[in-house]
């Protein structure tokens, strides 16, 4: 298993020396043709205006107008239940099929909520094409909670099969952390957007952990380039110790 890592897009265009192939967009945005793979996702409404995603027929005809690419249903962040009462209205409603998200209320702690979402979504077979599962970003650094995520993925894969993939949403936080999401070989891939967060703060991303240093004289989208490329090395860097070394903590590949 190699980790990979999906860049969430800060816009459209595709630049030189563009190292990211993998890319997820929020809604409304559009799909760049430049992207060899682009996941669509209701993006960070709720958290903006406070208040549930529930506009699910505007969701859902953005999504089938640019069919054909992996669609994360509409969550609820950190709030197991109403993501799961989405899940069922958009079902009842016959929108077209999309990744399920694990919410955790109280991170990876809460691994009887994990077990009872994991059960919820089984129930339906469509999602099950993409063999995909979401699971929403801990809070915390990968280095932090190594332990509870491979609990956490054997506890999915348990219910699930072992073949199915698990991203961690908004993972990715710097190189160290996810030198540590590659190092674990149990998660699939993860996505960042501190990469361009982080670039537009000035901050240039050193390889394997080192701490970032301060960047005010390069552009911020050539800064968030680099750090893009250092984050794609990161991830080879934790891939190769743990293939190396034998050292994992998860599901051997």
């Amino acid at each position: 298993m190699s980790l990979r890592v999906i860049f969430t897009l800060f816009d459209e265009q595709k630049y030189e020396n563009d190292p990211r192939e993998h890319v997820i967009r929020a809604y409304p945005g559009n799909i760049p043709d430049w992207a060899e793979e682009c996941w669509l996702h209701c993006g960070d409404w709720a958290a903006r205006t406070g208040r549930l995603f529930d506009d699910l027929e505007s969701l859902a005809r953005w999504y089938q107008e640019r069919g054909g690419v992996v669609c994360l249903a509409p969550n609820a962040r950190q709030r197991p239940e109403q993501t799961m009462d989405l899940w069922k209205r958009w079902h009842e409603a016959g929108y077209g099929t999309v990744v399920p998200i694990l919410e955790c209320r109280r991170g990876l702690n809460d691994l009887d909520s994990i077990m009872t979402q994991a059960e919820f979504y089984n129930q339906w077979d469509d999602w099950k094409e993409h063999g995909l599962i979401c699971l929403a970003n801990p809070l915390e650094n990968s280095h932090n909670v190594a332990g509870k995520v491979v609990l956490a993925c054997n506890l999915i894969r348990g219910i699930l099969g072992d073949d199915i993939k698990i991203h961690v949403l908004g993972a990715g936080w710097d190189t160290n952390d996810i030198q540590g999401w590659a190092e674990l070989g149990c998660v699939d891939s993860i996505d960042s957007t501190a990469y361009y967060e982080d670039a537009k703060a000035g901050l240039r991303w050193q390889s394997r952990g080192v701490e970032p240093i301060y960047d005010d004289k390069t552009p911020w989208r050539e800064l968030a380039l680099h750090n893009a490329r250092m984050a794609l090395e990161a991830a080879r860097w934790g891939d190769n110790f743990r293939k190396q070394t034998g050292f994992w903590r998860g599901k051997k590949g």
